[in-house]
């Protein structure tokens, strides 16, 4: 379908929220500092949301860079799956504009970003089949 009418254009207006996803590694939370204060200052209206594991709550929350900072616990299954079922209903129902997954290597922030439908999406890319 795209290539036969074209690929449609999606603008950020920064009129609904940013959702960014990063998970593992606490360095690589620090490293999104620039991202994060870049967003902000190329949309100064836009909601920021940041959505990491409950483990690194501390030190997202100490960054004081975003919003709205939700967090998914991991120490029950029951628990994680109550959460990421709850980030999925709250990212859909305030309708995020963009997804910004920082994860490499993990497909489950792959698959949370595509439950948003989130009209833009942008990820890392692996050559690898899965």
């Amino acid at each position: 379908a795209r290539r036969v009418f074209g690929a449609r254009k999606r603008v950020i207006t920064g009129e609904k929220p940013f959702a960014v996803f990063k998970f593992f590694g606490m360095g690589s939370i620090i490293q999104t500092t620039p991202l994060l204060r870049a967003i902000r200052e190329r949309y100064p209206q836009a909601q920021l949301v940041f959505v990491t594991f409950k483990s690194n709550e501390k030190l997202i929350t100490k960054l004081n860079i975003c919003d709205t900072v939700r967090f998914i616990g991991t120490n029950s299954p029951f628990v994680f799956v109550y959460d990421v079922l709850v980030q999925v209903c709250w990212l859909k129902l305030r309708r995020v504009e963009a997804v910004i997954d920082l994860e490499f290597f993990s497909k489950f922030s792959t698959l949370l970003s595509f439950a948003t439908h989130a009209p833009i999406r942008v990820s890392f890319h692996l050559n690898d089949f899965w």
